[in-house]
């Protein structure tokens, strides 16, 4: 691990950084499942279209892409009972 562990309870939808890849907003990746029996959460890379290959990751190694630097949009920190246009989830 190159960073102290997370502690973030993360939601479906909420857009993450892996602790592995390099710190941009091409990097950042969507969580897709929480609820994996052996605790890790399911992700895919959100910038990439097609068939999108989903990973097994523990919370420990996924970051708050804000932490680096990378904006992921103003309207995910909004709550206005809409979808995100950037990560999709209820805001």
């Amino acid at each position: 691990m190159n960073y102290e562990p997370n502690i973030i309870d993360w939601a479906v939808g909420d857009l993450v950084i892996h602790d592995a890849d390099a710190k941009t907003a091409e990097m950042l990746m969507r969580v897709v499942d929480i609820g994996l029996p052996d605790g890790r959460l399911k992700t895919e890379y959100a910038n990439r279209g097609g068939n999108k290959k989903c990973y097994r990751n523990r919370k420990e190694v996924l970051h708050d892409p804000a932490r680096f630097g990378i904006d992921v949009g103003e309207s995910c920190t909004t709550h206005s009972g809409a979808r995100c246009p950037h990560c999709m989830r209820v805001i």
